[in-house]
């Protein structure tokens, strides 16, 4: 046992015999008898309110020597509370001979013990003892309640917090968009977790919206278990480059977890260059081939090369579906536009243009890209579209046949068929023994050899395209023979092999 609560209660009984005595004393003996001692006691402060057991002890007014007596009591558990372990004993002289016991008790000697248990709360228990006086005089008895103690038990829980960090953010995003991060924080302990809270110092690279554009931080409060708190935020990437970020998420009494994540931020760039004829002649094709390359380490989306013509050319073939923007048609020029989608890092496209030049002079044509986040890139070409000349010399003769000691006369024509100027044209005419000059005529001056066989006529300095110059020559026929006059022309874009025309003329006789 815990422990034990002694309560004594004295009774002392008095029995007097009297050998004689009037009526009215024995009336009054008698009702003493039907009260009998009582005697009572309240543990341990003397209080009903606020003690635990209340005794009660009770024994006959008078005990006849050798007669049976009975001596009885209550004991009352003045609590609210359930006592254990309550025992009884109701010490005796030893000239009352116990006989038996109600409840059944345990009578040793002197000593009757009751082990009655547990007693509910308010519960009241009656107790006695049956037994004979052997001797005269006074009996006193007394009581004793053994009990366990009552247990004052609060019952609590032993508890952990504990608290789970997760990040979570894209593999990589591009320099110009924004990197989405959601932390998710969740107590997965036992215990509510008080103080939480979030913090992210971000690393150089990336910036948050706020005052301190460097962290990123929530106050959570108080997590119950198995409750989680989701925060979501957009960085700014600053640079190009890995960058990995932790958080700390942490709350009273050294609750700590960290997470982190990795993010690549990359940035596309185009490179672009065309190719093509630097020269070329009026009325031929033109061929640009175009190259753009993404050299970054980002896609390339949305990846747009255009091609922009002048308006004097026209446009034969375009690769790749190009198309041709009809808006750029007022502004003086023809656009050739390829919608190319994603360029993946180190990829890239060759696109071909064939146009046809309907002017002569210089032919500028630029191209450029362009896509999502990359910086835009052009280039251009130059050409030359220059023309062609091309002189046809005709001979003819006026008049054919030719008597002996009649006139004929050579017509001379150099005509510039083709698209360029023709420069310092010059004819030569050899004439053959049959023949007598008699007259040179043209645009420019002409001179004669010393045996008048050859006029040469001074160059013309232009001879525009689609010009005609005509020179004649007048001749007598000295004597009957099938004759050829012969011309020879020459200019600066025929070079060392002149153009050689003979017109055949009859003499006769």
């Amino acid at each position: 046992m815990d422990g034990f609560h002694r309560v004594a209660a004295f009774v002392a009984v008095l029995l007097a015999f009297a050998g004689t005595a009037n009526a009215q004393d024995e009336t009054a003996r008698k009702a003493e008898r039907s009260v009998g001692p009582r005697a009572s006691l309240t543990y341990p402060t003397g209080s009903r309110a606020d003690s635990i057991f209340h005794v009660e002890q009770q024994a006959p007014d008078e005990i006849r020597l050798d007669e049976p007596a009975e001596l009885g009591g209550k004991v009352t558990n003045l609590t609210k509370t359930k006592i254990e372990g309550v025992r009884v004993e109701l010490e005796v002289p030893g000239h009352f001979d116990v006989r038996n016991a109600q409840p059944s008790a345990e009578v040793t000697g002197k000593r009757v013990r009751w082990s009655l248990g547990s007693f509910a709360p308010g519960e009241t228990r009656e107790l006695t003892a049956r037994g004979i006086p052997t001797q005269l005089g006074g009996l006193r008895t007394c009581v004793t309640v053994h009990y366990k103690p009552p247990r004052f038990c609060l019952e609590t829980t032993v508890v952990t917090p504990e608290l789970e960090l997760e990040m979570e953010a894209p593999d990589s995003v591009l320099k110009c968009e924004t990197i989405p991060v959601r932390y998710t924080i969740t107590n997965t302990g036992g215990g509510t977790a008080h103080g939480v809270g979030l913090r992210n110092q971000l690393p150089q690279g990336v910036r948050a919206d706020g005052e301190d554009p460097s962290v990123f931080s929530r106050e959570v409060g108080s997590l119950a278990p198995g409750e989680s708190r989701t925060f979501r935020t957009e960085l700014s990437p600053q640079r190009v480059g890995k960058v990995t970020h932790e958080a700390v998420a942490s709350g009273d009494g050294d609750l700590e977890t960290t997470a982190s994540v990795t993010t690549a931020i990359r940035k596309p760039s185009l490179d672009i260059a065309v190719s093509g004829m630097d020269r070329m002649w009026w009325g031929r094709a033109a061929s640009y081939e175009i190259t753009v390359a993404n050299t970054g380490d980002g896609a390339a989306r949305n990846t747009v090369v255009a091609d922009q013509l002048p308006e004097a050319a026209e446009i034969l073939h375009v690769s790749d579906n190009g198309r041709t923007r009809d808006d750029d048609q007022k502004k003086g020029g023809k656009r050739l536009i390829w919608d190319l989608g994603t360029l993946a890092p180190g990829a890239s496209k060759t696109l071909t243009a064939k146009v046809r030049p309907i002017e002569k002079g210089v032919i500028r044509n630029r191209v450029s890209a362009s896509a999502f986040c990359a910086e835009d890139v052009s280039d251009a070409i130059e050409t030359k579209v220059e023309g062609v000349p091309a002189m046809l010399l005709e001979v003819i003769d006026v008049a054919d046949p030719v008597e002996v000691g009649e006139d004929t006369t050579y017509v001379i024509t150099a005509t510039n068929q083709g698209t360029a100027v023709g420069t310092n044209v010059a004819i030569t005419c050899k004439l053959e023994k049959e023949m007598e000059l008699l007259s040179a005529r043209g645009p420019t001056a002409s001179s004669v050899s010393e045996d008048r066989s050859e006029i040469t006529f001074a160059p013309a300095d232009r001879v525009e395209p689609g010009e005609a110059i005509e020179w004649t020559v007048r001749v007598k026929a000295k004597e009957s023979a099938g004759v050829r006059f012969k011309v020879e022309m020459t200019s600066d874009q025929l070079g060392e092999r002149p153009v050689l025309e003979t017109e055949a003329t009859n003499f006769y006789e």
